[in-house]
């Protein structure tokens, strides 16, 4: 028996405190942390190998030069909009982000029709712009290579029409990126510009002759095609689902994204302001 002034002593059991778990998962995080790291760099020294193989290739001429000048613009659409951290991603990923009640189940159809619906109104409204630098390119790099010769420009341009689908590209991939952030794979994301590299890479390895540089403008295409074909697989497994929806008015969240990218955008256009400006004192 136990008398009133008298305490039960306490079972060891009972008085085990619970292991933490929050250095368990410091580790874990610090981890993909330096997976991403690695990741990234591995994404840049591709780039700079694709940079040494295109100097070998065609060094300081013409060609190259119409290239680099015509690429700026696709480049814009593929690096700056389509890149982790781009407009689209962000966009994404802040309204996915609160639709998705549980990321370790597929996505519900109000959130695949939203997912269909920005799609379907990216690839129409960058192949309407697609279509315009296309008509417009020899204008265009007019206007972009002040002074330039006529031989110039006008190799500027045919590269210029070859690239316009990265247009298209570029926002499908900002797209893929923020739907794969937002259920938390980080690796394929920043791993796959590196593709484009290696594209490039092995299209020039196997090319003898490209004295207009066609060939590395279709290779630069090809690249960033590549890209979103090796995102579709993983944005599938999640559990999307394209179908054409071109109901883009009536979604409030349609026009929460289109809000996000708008914002974004700006900000993102007065980086690059600020840099051409600079650049152009």
């Amino acid at each position: 028996m136990v008398r009133g002034d008298e305490t039960m002593p306490p079972c060891s059991s009972c008085s085990r405190k619970p292991t933490p778990a929050a250095p368990a998962a410091g580790a874990s995080i610090m981890r993909s942390a330096a997976m991403i790291a690695v990741v990234i760099v591995l994404s840049k020294l591709a780039g700079f190998a694709r940079d040494i193989v295109m100097a070998q290739k065609y060094g300081a001429t013409t060609v190259s030069d119409a290239y680099f000048y015509a690429y700026q613009i696709p480049s814009l659409a593929l690096i700056l909009l389509g890149g982790v951290g781009g407009p689209f991603h962000s966009a994404v990923v802040a309204v996915f982000a609160k639709l998705i009640p549980d990321f370790d189940t597929k996505p519900p159809e109000l959130v695949n029709k939203l997912y269909s619906t920005f799609l379907t109104g990216t690839v129409l409204f960058f192949t309407v712009l697609g279509i315009l630098f296309f008509v417009f390119s020899h204008q265009i790099m007019g206007l972009i290579i002040s002074g330039g010769s006529d031989e110039l420009v006008s190799l500027a341009a045919r590269h210029l029409r070859v690239m316009t689908p990265i247009f298209i590209i570029g926002g499908i991939a900002g797209i893929f990126y923020g739907l794969l952030v937002t259920y938390k794979h980080f690796i394929l994301p920043n791993f796959s510009p590196a593709i484009l590299s290696f594209v490039i890479i092995a299209t020039l390895l196997f090319t003898k002759h490209d004295s207009t540089g066609i060939v590395l403008a279709c290779a630069t295409c090809a690249g960033a095609l590549c890209q979103i074909l090796v995102l579709y697989p993983s944005v599938r497994k999640i559990g999307f689902r394209f179908k054409p929806n071109f109901n883009f008015f009536n979604n409030p969240e349609n026009r929460n994204i289109c809000g996000g990218v708008e914002l974004n955008g700006r900000a993102a256009a007065r980086v690059c302001g600020y840099v051409f400006c600079i650049g152009n004192p």
